[in-house]
C-alpha cells in the first residue's frame, strides 16, 4: 500500500515536476509552453497554483507528449538513416 504525499504550502522546480509525474524535459517543456505558470512565490509554486495544475493535468499531459525534444541535427540524422527504420521501433513525433 503506498501513503499518499502529503500537500506542500510551496513547490520547488522539482518537487513540482515529481509530484505530477513529470520528467524534467516534460516539466520545462509545459513551462516553455505557458501549460504550468511561471513561478509565484520566489522561484516556488505556490499550493494553489500546483491544486489548479493537477486539475488539469490529463490536458497538459497531453499537449506536452512523450517524447523529448531532440532538435533539428538529430532529428535530421535519424530520418536519413535507412537502416534505423528497419531497426529502430520507436515513435517518432
Amino acid at each position: 500500500m503506498t501513503t499518499p504525499l502529503k500537500a506542500l504550502p510551496d513547490y520547488g522546480p522539482r518537487q513540482f515536476g515529481d509530484r505530477i509525474a513529470f520528467s524534467e524535459w516534460q516539466f520545462e517543456r509545459a513551462l516553455r509552453l505557458g501549460l504550468i505558470p511561471a513561478a509565484d512565490r520566489a522561484g516556488r509554486w505556490s499550493a494553489a497554483v500546483f491544486d489548479d495544475v493537477l486539475a488539469r493535468l490529463d490536458a497538459i499531459r497531453a499537449v506536452v507528449g512523450s517524447v523529448p525534444d531532440v532538435g533539428a541535427t538529430c532529428a535530421e540524422e535519424y530520418l536519413a538513416d535507412p537502416r534505423r527504420a528497419l531497426t529502430d521501433r520507436r515513435p517518432v513525433a
